[in-house]
């Protein structure tokens, strides 16, 4: 089980994923983490956690906002019709890889993590 400093590694390691995959899409390449999927993405988002977890929780919080900052600062960027916009991107599998798609993916991942970071708020 992951611990809250854990989780908020996670999602940050996703929000710089998810940008530099909204550049790879319009370039009209596969995203790089595409080469790291397994099951539930385990060692993908190991290697995530490991990267951006930080000891100090005010430091991760920092980094936190920044990563989301810098995210949400690119997708207001780029012209609103490429976040839904089909620029042939296929995993092998024929899965239609968009901003959009990714975007829905972590939306969906931060709400589940949010229950979990409740959960575990109601324990101490």
């Amino acid at each position: 089980m992951w611990s809250v400093k854990d989780l908020i590694a996670h999602l940050i390691g996703w929000d710089f994923a998810n940008l530099a995959a909204a550049k790879d899409i319009q370039a009209r390449k596969l995203p790089e983490f595409f080469a790291h999927y397994d099951e539930d993405w385990k060692t993908f988002n190991a290697a995530l956690v490991a990267k951006y977890k930080r000891d100090d929780f005010e430091e991760l919080l920092t980094l936190a906002r920044d990563s989301q900052g810098q995210l949400i600062e690119y997708l207001e960027s780029i012209p609103a019709e490429n976040i839904k916009k089909d620029f042939g991107v296929r995993t092998n599998r024929n899965y239609k890889v968009t901003i959009a798609r990714l975007l829905q993916a972590e939306l969906k991942d931060g709400q589940e993590h949010l229950k979990q970071i409740q959960e575990f708020s109601t324990t101490l």
